[in-house]
């Protein structure tokens, strides 16, 4: 699945709230970054789930994509539920 949203943060803050999240707020699926550079994140999990992040600027802040690939798990077995940017929402992080 694919996710975007535009936000006010700084490119290094929304990296920065995407790892913690990722690796505290779901104990039982928490993934760690794999690589990151200053306008990018992978995050691979235990199970070998891999989730991307990038950050570019846009007009009124910066636009976040969030793609999440599921290690070839069914539909609704993945990620699906972890909104990046969406029901989640950033201000959550």
């Amino acid at each position: 699945m694919t996710y975007q949203t535009v936000t006010t943060l700084s490119a290094a803050e929304v990296l920065i709230r995407a790892k913690r999240f990722f690796a505290e707020r779901i104990p039982l699926a928490a993934t760690f970054p794999e690589k990151e550079g200053p306008t990018f994140l992978v995050l691979r999990g235990q199970g070998g789930e891999e989730i991307a992040i990038a950050v570019t600027p846009a007009p009124g802040g910066h636009l976040f994509f969030g793609y999440d690939w599921n290690s070839g798990r069914g539909p609704g077995q993945g990620r699906e539920d972890y909104k990046l940017g969406g029901a989640v929402g950033l201000g959550d992080w």
